[in-house]
């Protein structure tokens, strides 16, 4: 808890680590990290989630990685993005995840019972097998599939009483799995 006052309420946390690895990163520990990090998450920090390897030569490229959605491709807009929290971790599929235009890592303020419209987006090339929505540490909405390979779907859901997170989790067919950074509601 020392740690967290001294990094503030926003900062990036590695959800998956995949060094050594040849074909896939999540295992025990990846699954303690995200349970940590719904936890801090519904104590109120905004939380990006990093896929990393943390590889320092060649034999150490593991599996996982971060896609960043930045408006360029230069070092600085990518900085930005990440910071920003415009991003996702994973280790297969890919996602997009949007609340009434925000993107990934944003706030929308808002009121109790104002409508939500989530824009999901993934895609893996084995397939998925599902598609979820937790907020404050519940699935909120799953979508269960079978071997679909692009989805796009729009979710309505209504704002609560109290400041909350929304992320999206995404499985592959081959159990590969991608993680949403929050996006965040203001009351």
């Amino acid at each position: 808890i020392e740690v967290l006052k001294t990094v503030g309420a926003r900062f990036a946390m590695e959800v998956m680590n995949g060094i050594f690895r040849m074909f896939r990163s999540w295992d025990a520990c990846d699954e303690l990290s995200v349970s940590m990090w719904d936890r801090l998450l519904k104590d109120g920090h905004q939380i990006t989630p990093i896929g990393a390897s943390d590889a320092h030569e060649p034999f150490g490229i593991g599996t996982a990685f971060t896609g960043v959605y930045a408006p360029a491709l230069r070092q600085s807009k990518i900085a930005e993005a990440l910071f920003a929290g415009n991003c996702f971790a994973s280790e297969a599929p890919l996602l997009q995840f949007k609340c009434n235009d925000e993107t990934m890592g944003g706030i929308v303020e808002c009121f109790p019972g104002k409508k939500l419209n989530f824009d999901l987006k993934a895609a893996d090339i084995c397939g998925l097998k599902s598609v979820e929505i937790i907020s404050d540490g519940h699935v909120i909405k799953r979508y269960n599939l079978d071997n679909v390979k692009l989805f796009d779907e729009t979710f309505t859901f209504f704002a609560g009483k109290q400041n909350s997170y929304f992320r999206m989790e995404v499985v592959a067919k081959d159990d590969r799995r991608a993680f949403a950074s929050p996006i965040y509601t203001l009351l």
